[in-house]
């Protein structure tokens, strides 16, 4: 039990610099840092703590990015918006794929709610989205009508409607 309050009192010694309004001078370089980037990309709260700690990122002690994060005042549903925007400007998605994409661990980390609410603030074309996916399907390789509308239409490929991928598919020229 003693240890127990020892790692406890310690944790709020450690975040003490932060609750006080004192930054050390890793955590202040952190905010510096944490700026830079939210100035130059879109980032979810999980995302940025992630590049800043990150040995291939900036490699700060996951504390110090940690309080440096949750110093910043960011509104991280924006920051959802302006990564589904970046997102469609390079490829296209299913609104079920592009929440998956933002709220993914293996993607933008966003929490499931600013993911989706992001994704429904967006006015798009999801039939258009289909009609991408499926010409870039084209472009590699052959599909049938059918194959090509299951492609886009399963929860293990794109997630389309099954009305989207229809309409994607017929105006890709698979149908």
């Amino acid at each position: 039990m003693d240890f127990v309050k020892t790692v406890m009192a310690a944790a709020l010694f450690a975040a003490m610099p932060a609750w006080a309004g004192e930054m050390t001078g890793p955590q202040a370089n952190a905010v510096r840092s944490a700026n830079e980037y939210l100035a130059g990309q879109s980032f979810s709260k999980k995302g940025l703590i992630r590049q800043l700690s990150s040995s291939y990122g900036e490699g700060y002690e996951l504390a110090d990015a940690t309080v440096a994060v949750n110093s910043l005042r960011v509104d991280w549903y924006r920051q959802a918006v302006l990564s589904a925007k970046d997102y469609l400007a390079g490829q296209s998605f299913s609104r079920t794929g592009l929440i998956r994409q933002l709220s993914s661990s293996n993607g933008s980390d966003f929490e499931q709610a600013d993911a989706t609410a992001a994704v429904d603030s967006l006015n798009v074309d999801w039939n258009e989205q289909a009609a991408r996916s499926a010409q870039d399907y084209l472009k590699s390789q052959g599909f049938s009508c059918k194959g090509m509308i299951r492609q886009l239409s399963s929860s293990a490929g794109e997630g389309f409607t099954q009305s989207q991928a229809e309409y994607g598919a017929k105006q890709a020229g698979a149908c």
